[in-house]
């Protein structure tokens, strides 16, 4: 009912069940991989390994998965992303049949790095074509709690799944799931008006793309800045399960409640925001409001050393931190003409794995020096640093009168 009073709109609703299912795959193979590479290999450093080896591929292939998206019709583009993703979960599978060597497995790095970052790119700007710009914010809504709904039920399931089927399982059923998410993806009907009468080639779309960048410096680096919430977030799940285990001196019971009840927070914050109505001279306002909300529970993780409370403090982060990145979302989907859109999210993309490497590896050095708190400290300045940056992008968006209607 809420989401049909909200977006009367059956090409996002396909949308938004493709993302689920194919969400829940993703999640599983992400936990079932970290969990068998940690299992084969003894060692925490192949896991980093292997997450590293996925961002690196986010990032080299980012500036050619941007210009795909610009050239090809965008439903395309990620209905045979998916497609490709299934066929090489497949032929990996195959590989390691044949051989056992879970070095094989780390293929899939590459994989999941390059098709994390067509997926995303991809989506979103799909996203910007089916909804209007008075859908934008309720519709990033949905896609947040549809992402953190598809994460819920593979963290339930994927365990499950692996103590029974082990990890050959799980990626076949990531495989059936971009297949299964295909389905509904091929049911969207897209005003195709960014590849009408395309007359320009695909090297030609990037060097458009990078002319609009170079174009627009505010919104560019606009554009950056909203990707450093989302790497706050991946940071805190590198601190967790030190602060818990030798700063709580507590169990994986309370981690894996603590990591639950992010998600809880972030559905929260996608349902709050759908059903808000943003006065036009206060749009600004909620987005300052959830930034000190994410920092207010940094801080307090940082001097906290009761577990009820790091529960507490879990869900109002995940509630801030998601509402945050939703607004965002919203606002640079306004901005960015549809055009260019493809480009420019691939190129942030490229920065964000970048951001997300330097503070994971930085913080995960740190915390092994000084106590694991001091990680949540760190992440609430980076968090005053954004905060400083939107007040300064609002600021001058203000005097260049850039409409933003969200």
């Amino acid at each position: 009912m809420i989401f049909k009073n909200q977006i009367s709109n059956k090409s996002f609703f396909y949308y938004v069940l493709g993302d689920i299912i194919s969400g829940f795959g993703s999640g599983m193979t992400l936990i079932g991989l970290n969990w068998f590479i940690l299992e084969k290999s003894n060692s925490s450093l192949s896991v980093a390994y292997f997450m590293i080896l996925q961002l690196i591929s986010g990032i080299v292939f980012s500036p050619f998965i941007g210009g795909l998206v610009d050239f090809l019709k965008r439903k395309d583009v990620l209905i045979i992303s998916n497609f490709i993703r299934a066929l090489a979960i497949i032929l990996i599978c195959i590989i390691y049949s044949l051989y056992s060597n879970y070095y094989i497995l780390f293929i899939l790095a590459i994989v999941n790095g390059a098709g994390w970052t067509t997926y995303v790119t991809s989506s979103r700007a799909l996203t910007q074509e089916i909804l209007n710009e008075t859908e934008l914010r309720v519709g990033n809504s949905f896609i947040e709690i549809s992402m953190q709904v598809g994460l819920f039920l593979a963290s339930g399931a994927s365990g499950i799944i692996y103590s029974y089927i082990g990890i050959i399982g799980i990626l076949a059923i990531d495989a059936a799931t971009f297949i299964i998410s295909n389905v509904f993806l091929y049911q969207i009907k897209v005003n195709e008006e960014i590849n009408i009468n395309n007359e320009e080639s695909y090297l030609d779309k990037i060097k458009i793309g990078k002319q609009y960048a170079i174009d627009n410096p505010l919104i560019f680096f606009f554009g950056v800045s909203i990707f450093i919430p989302f790497v706050v977030t991946m940071a805190s799940n590198v601190i967790l399960p030190e602060y818990v285990m030798n700063y709580l001196n507590s169990n994986s019971v309370v981690f894996g409640i603590s990591d639950m009840l992010y998600g809880v927070g972030a559905c929260l914050a996608g349902v709050i925001i759908v059903n808000s109505k943003l006065k036009k001279n206060l749009k600004v306002v909620p987005i300052y409001v959830y930034n000190i909300i994410s920092i207010v529970a940094l801080v307090f993780l940082y001097s906290n050393k009761i577990v009820y409370s790091l529960y507490i403090a879990y869900l109002v982060f995940g509630l801030g931190n998601t509402s945050l990145r939703i607004l965002l979302n919203g606002y640079i989907m306004a901005v960015v003409p549809k055009k260019h859109f493809g480009y420019s999210m691939a190129i942030w993309l490229a920065i964000s794995n970048a951001m997300q490497a330097i503070v994971v590896l930085s913080i995960g050095w740190g915390i092994n020096l000084i106590s694991a708190n001091y990680g949540y400290l760190i992440l609430a300045l980076i968090m005053v640093i954004v905060l400083a940056i939107l007040f300064y992008f609002f600021e001058r968006n203000k005097r260049n009168d850039i409409n933003l209607k969200v």
